[in-house]
């Protein structure tokens, strides 16, 4: 079966890992790909895995997500759903490679949808985001858009599949983790959690690219809330969407000022700095995950966007149970009070006060995360996640 796959963004981030994650977890020869997707970070992750790449540039987005919604100046980001930049390179991928299903890496490409159907292709969306519902027109369009065209949807958990609507051909499927991981996750062995102190504090977790929207100015509030607790650190691992040198540049510093792509990495130090948080470290991007998931004790992720991001359930494999933020309250990932807690976005106090709570309750925070371990290693194989992708792709063939 050949399947063509178009992602659209250049850099490495959780869509393009769980792609890579679901590409590399079918059963060998069932599945023929090819990945279409801008020159990157990301493009070199496929590569790197032996997946064949051919570069797509320009791919257009309409993304109204609650990851960045139409809302200010940065309605302005609506330009990107005309570009046509991509079409002869996407359209000559299509000639060449004849796939028998094209799987879109997020809900957000409308205009490839239309195109690939215009093509007569039998295509499948992954939706990996939450959509905003505001504006009404957006959200009305996105769905209408999926619904009518799409052959079938691929939500990846229930938060997702509540923000797409009414969608008949919808499907849940839980992001996979690399089923060739050199681990057996369920034989990991965590430290013996006695008590925490000044010099073994609690170390809480952040794992992902910084984003004011992933909640990480909420992170560093609570911080300070705790800056006199010896007993609790906060790791935040990552670092901006954009590289350096784009925040350096004059169009960097202009988005920066208009905050449509603003330098969040410079405005967490500033506000470390000012507070002189001592219980704070920045140790920039991180490559080798499993290391430092070994290394923590919590995870957080206190984002506004209503979803569980990878970095989740990646830390849950290592028996480290989350705390994340959620504006509805969906329990299918994080179970309140049994492998996590979920809290009110934008609550700094409401955060602190849990992590007070676990650092004096070792046996509590232990006991959560060896539930997270147990559920997550099931809820997210990547054998059980292929299986049920190479069902849909069957079920649209036949």
């Amino acid at each position: 079966m050949k399947v063509l796959y178009l992602h659209s963004c250049p850099h490495k981030g959780g869509s393009q890992t769980s792609l890579l994650n679901l590409i590399t977890s079918f059963p060998a020869g069932s599945v023929e790909p090819l990945v279409c997707c801008p020159r990157g970070s990301a493009q070199k992750m496929f590569e790197a895995a032996n997946i064949p790449v051919m570069t797509v540039e320009g791919i257009p987005t309409f993304c109204n997500e609650r990851t960045a919604p139409f809302s200010g100046i940065t309605f302005l980001k609506i330009y990107r759903a005309f570009f046509n930049k991509y079409k002869t390179s996407f359209l000559s991928a299509i000639d060449q490679f004849k796939p028998d299903i094209i799987h879109l890496n997020d809900c957000h490409l409308l205009a490839p949808l239309k195109l690939a159907k215009s093509q007569g292709q039998k295509v499948i969306v992954h939706a990996r985001f939450t959509l905003s519902h505001s504006p009404a027109w957006a959200w009305k369009y996105q769905t209408a858009t999926l619904r009518s065209l799409a052959d079938k949807v691929i939500a990846i958990d229930k938060s997702v599949l509540r923000t797409l609507g009414d969608q008949p051909n919808a499907a849940i499927i839980y992001n996979p983790l690399a089923s060739a991981a050199p681990l057996d996750f369920l034989n990991i062995k965590k430290k013996d959690i006695k008590g925490f102190s000044e010099t073994n504090p609690m170390k809480i977790g952040f794992v992902s690219l910084f984003y004011l929207r992933k909640g990480v100015l909420d992170l560093l509030e609570a911080a300070r809330i705790l800056k006199e607790r010896k007993d609790i650190l906060f790791l935040f691992a990552g670092s901006n969407g954009r590289p350096a040198s784009f925040h350096n540049s004059l169009l960097g510093k202009t988005c920066h000022f208009l905050g449509v792509a603003p330098d969040v990495e410079k405005i967490m130090n500033r506000f470390i700095a000012e507070w002189n948080l001592e219980n704070v470290r920045l140790s920039g991007f991180v490559n080798d995950v499993p290391t430092l998931m070994e290394s923590l004790d919590l995870l957080a992720f206190p984002s506004w966007l209503d979803s569980i991001p990878r970095s989740v359930y990646e830390a849950g494999l290592f028996a480290i149970p989350s705390v994340v933020s959620l504006e509805n309250k969906v329990e299918d990932i994080v179970c309140d009070g049994h492998n996590g807690f979920i809290v009110p976005e934008k609550r700094p106090d409401i955060l602190a006060r849990i992590f007070v709570k676990l650092a004096e309750n070792p046996k509590l925070l232990r006991a959560m995360g060896e539930n997270a371990q147990i559920q997550f290693a099931r809820q997210f194989s990547g054998e059980q996640s292929a299986q049920s992708v190479l069902n849909i792709y069957k079920e649209v063939m036949s």
